[in-house]
């Protein structure tokens, strides 16, 4: 600990914590970035701040303020005798001065330092009971966590403290993108994204790792799950469906309605359980689509059922609905032709019953359903592309943009990911997730082959053609 030298991310993860105000600062660092050793040393830290480092000089180290008790969370693997967390205590830390017991466990999960910090290893699979109750200073988490294992650790910080963590966020516990890395402020939430490359000891002061070690691991993973582990950016922005999405080319800087002329299309992706998902587009006489609204229009991700029956939507749709007629209506072929007891109507026939007057047609139906979402995938990117290395003009520009107001639609395109799993097997899967209803509804719309159609005069010969007099 004495002799700790940083490298470039555990640098920037240490100026973050010694900044005046911090709360919850994540090193979201790519594999082999050196984020656990980091976390070790950091509390280490704070609980021998006379001999540490110099690079752990801020006053929040010298003198906390806050209970001296910390958690470390993080799965069994990283917990273990033999994870990181161990290897790395048994590296840093002074043996001298702390005690420890396994209490119960397999491997040492208390210590007690001999400046009178409590330090406790609690693994992620451990039942939520036990993170209820007492007060705690320091919530250090290593790797992705449970949503209700994190928001029962918040609540023993009641008392102050702060939570670092480490972690790369790949397919495990998505709810980490939304739920901490996206809040990014600069205030509560302080994110740093420290690559591989900042621990390498051919490179970069402070580093551990050989440069050709690091590339010769890196090559045995997918594209999209190396830009993960290589930058600690998420994998659902390295794994993007959409990766062209652009936030400053597809989204319109303000909200719009449908010009007079243009046709109207609405698609919905019914479910159990959960609100429909619903957009608007219309399209103009250029063959461009542009997304002008939407449904919900509060968050659809965690969204509960809102307990409407049909002609409850038919309310939403008619307070929708205002100042513009829908020309062509599209459901889900599989949820809209299902049947929920035998002999009943399916929803696109109760849409269409007397009164109601609503007529669906089927999204598009090619065979092999994961073939279906992977062409409408591709028809989806033909909308999206243009020539990013051209200006925006009335010639270059994409077939699909987006109403800031449509924020669901916006969060899902952005962030659907490919199932990295299936990448790894014979047919590639995007997820199954919540970001999919909206990217379902806006597959259905650009597979409807949108086209405005043209009237074409009659001219009335006045001759009889096939026994039909036309004068």
């Amino acid at each position: 600990m004495r002799y700790f030298q940083p490298n470039p991310a555990q640098a920037r993860f240490i100026n973050e914590i010694g900044r005046d105000g911090a709360f919850i600062v994540i090193n979201a660092g790519g594999n082999g970035s050196g984020k656990t050793y980091g976390l070790i040393a950091i509390l280490g830290a704070f609980i021998w701040p006379a001999i540490a480092a110099p690079c752990f000089s801020y006053p929040i180290f010298q003198n906390f303020p806050h209970p001296k008790k910390i958690w470390i969370v993080s799965n069994p693997g990283e917990l273990g005798s033999t994870g990181a967390i161990q290897s790395s205590i048994d590296e840093l830390w002074p043996k001298a001065k702390f005690t420890t017991s396994k209490n119960g466990r397999q491997y040492n999960s208390v210590f007690r330092s001999d400046t009178g910090w409590e330090i406790e290893l609690k693994s992620t699979e451990q039942n939520i009971t036990e993170f209820r109750g007492a007060n705690v200073g320091i919530i250090a988490i290593n790797e992705p966590i449970p949503e209700d294992t994190y928001r029962e650790c918040l609540a023993r910080l009641r008392r102050g403290g702060i939570m670092p963590g480490a972690m790369t966020s790949l397919d495990d516990e998505p709810w980490i993108v939304d739920g901490i890395l996206d809040k990014h402020d600069g205030k509560d939430y302080r994110i740093i994204y420290g690559g591989v490359e900042d621990n390498c000891k051919d490179h970069t002061p402070g580093g551990t790792l050989a440069h050709d070690q690091i590339e010769r691991i890196l090559s045995k993973y997918p594209e999209d799950e190396q830009q993960a582990r290589r930058t600690g950016k998420p994998l659902s922005l390295s794994g993007r469906v959409w990766k062209q999405f652009d936030y400053g080319i597809h989204i319109l800087k303000d909200e719009v309605r449908p010009p007079e002329g243009s046709v109207v299309y609405q698609v919905i992706d019914p479910a159990a359980g959960k609100p429909f998902a619903m957009i608007y587009a219309y399209l103009n006489s250029g063959g461009d689509l542009t997304i002008f609204d939407e449904w919900p229009n509060y968050s659809f991700f965690g969204a509960k059922d809102p307990g409407l029956n049909v002609k409850g939507y038919l309310e939403v749709f008619k307070g929708k609905e205002v100042g513009f007629k829908v020309q062509t209506r599209i459901m889900d072929r599989h949820y809209g032709n299902n049947r929920h007891t035998p002999g009943s109507l399916t929803l696109r026939q109760e849409f269409s019953e007397p009164g109601l007057d609503l007529d669906f047609q089927n999204s598009y139906d090619i065979g092999d359903i994961d073939a279906e979402v992977k062409t409408g995938i591709i028809k989806v990117a033909d909308y999206l592309a243009y020539n990013n290395t051209l200006p925006i003009d009335s010639v270059n520009h994409p077939r699909l943009t987006i109403s800031p107001n449509c924020k669901n639609t916006i969060e899902s395109i952005s962030k659907w990911t490919w199932d990295t799993k299936s990448l790894l097997g014979s047919r590639t899967r995007a997820k199954d997730n919540h970001y999919k209803d909206f990217c379902d509804c806006v597959r259905y719309l650009v597979m409807s082959n949108p086209e405005i159609e043209v009237v074409r005069p009659w001219n009335n010969s006045g001759t009889t053609r096939h026994g039909v007099n036309n004068a």
